[in-house]
């Protein structure tokens, strides 16, 4: 289960900082959720260099009636390593994620 705040390793073994709203934690409970983000965040830790922490939260879209959790990370590196860290995490989640599932969990990328 995911707690509001927790640390996991990144790719060097480093311990880094999780934080998770209240908001989010429901959301992953109610559409059960929770293998899903935890193999986000282990591409997550496997693909990208350390960078400044991790944000979870619930966002959606004030148009249409669409919501979804959405993992912030700092990425350390060049722009091409942090992009094509993204495309293998693209790949992976994609061929490991059910479809139904995909759009429900989203990463966004920024530079640490």
């Amino acid at each position: 289960m995911l707690q509001s705040t927790t640390t996991a390793a990144d790719s060097a073994g480093r311990r880094c900082a999780i934080s998770i709203s209240d908001c989010a934690a429901e959301f992953i409970s109610r559409w059960k959720l929770e293998a899903d983000v935890e193999r986000a965040l282990r591409l997550v830790s496997e693909l990208f260099p350390a960078g400044n922490g991790t944000v979870i939260k619930k966002e959606e879209d004030p148009e249409f009636s669409d919501e979804w959790i959405s993992i912030s990370i700092g990425a350390a590196g060049t722009v091409n390593e942090i992009a094509d860290a993204y495309d293998q995490y693209v790949l992976r989640w994609v061929s490991s994620t059910p479809a139904e599932q995909i759009r429900k969990v989203r990463l966004q990328v920024g530079a640490a």
